[in-house]
């Protein structure tokens, strides 16, 4: 039988049920995106009166995640579904799916230039990575799958008692109260905008209000602090040549992110 091309599902042979999940998901996934992930919003921002706490832990507990997990599942439920009409169809499947994600990773790539995020990127390269697996034996997909589990878990657990045994040995030195004051202030994140770290002074104490919440740090030198929880995690002020800080950078997990004072 002659190989036939790979062509667009034609109307008739869609799956409306697949459809109208993948709708229901990305609808679900456009509310978390704009209410409890939406990065615009600084942290000690909205959420804070009762009409806002009675949104947002329902939205956090029975949406957040679960459309997201819905989405990835028909992603990989659409691959298997082009791999076996292609394998009825006798057409070549590899080639024109690996062509189908280069577009799909150019689109992201386009569209993280335009609004500095994208899923789409790494939607293509999980599809790349589903190109070089989905010929393994089914024996060996188990394995994969716990060690997908447990590489994150592990790296994770590893880094905390780094931090851990780090938390004994750093010593926190007592600043002037003006040298904290100066730090003070409202950085936002370099390629990342409407994303802030804001730093707070409270009595004697400073701290850091990110995404991930409010973190007391501790000082270690007059411009370097790191996250009590966390001392990989290092804060490091820098001044222009005023004498004033202008730059916040940010070492996480021997990363850098640079934030401009604003």
């Amino acid at each position: 039988m002659p190989k036939q091309t790979l062509q667009p599902v034609a109307l008739q042979e869609r799956i409306q049920a697949i459809d109208i999940i993948r709708g229901f998901a990305l609808f679900g996934i456009l509310i978390i995106n704009y209410t409890v992930d939406n990065r615009n919003v600084q942290p000690e921002e909205g959420w804070t009166g009762v009409a806002d706490q009675l949104a947002y832990w329902p939205i956090r507990f029975f949406l957040d995640d679960k459309f997201m997990a819905i989405y990835c599942f028909l992603f990989g439920l659409g691959f298997s579904i082009q791999m076996l009409r292609a394998q009825e169809r006798n057409s070549a499947f590899s080639i024109v799916y690996f062509r189908r994600l280069l577009a799909l990773y150019l689109i992201g790539i386009a569209h993280s230039i335009l609004t500095h995020e994208s899923i789409l990127p790494s939607y293509a390269m999980v599809g790349v990575l589903l190109l070089l697996l989905y010929k393994l034996p089914w024996k060996l997909l188990p394995v994969l799958a716990i060690l997908c589990f447990l590489i994150p878990t592990v790296r994770d657990f590893l880094i905390s008692k780094k931090a851990e045994k780090l938390a004994t040995t750093v010593s926190s030195i007592n600043i002037d109260t003006s040298l904290v004051d100066a730090c003070v202030g409202v950085y936002e994140r370099v390629g990342e905008p409407g994303r802030y770290n804001i730093i707070t002074r409270e009595g004697n104490k400073v701290f850091n209000h990110g995404r991930g919440g409010k973190f007391e740090l501790l000082a270690i030198s007059e411009t370097e602090f790191v996250i009590k929880r966390s001392v990989v995690d290092k804060f490091s002020f820098l001044k222009d040549t005023t004498g004033n800080i202008f730059k916040l950078v940010i070492h996480p997990n021997g990363t850098e992110v640079s934030c401009l004072k604003i």
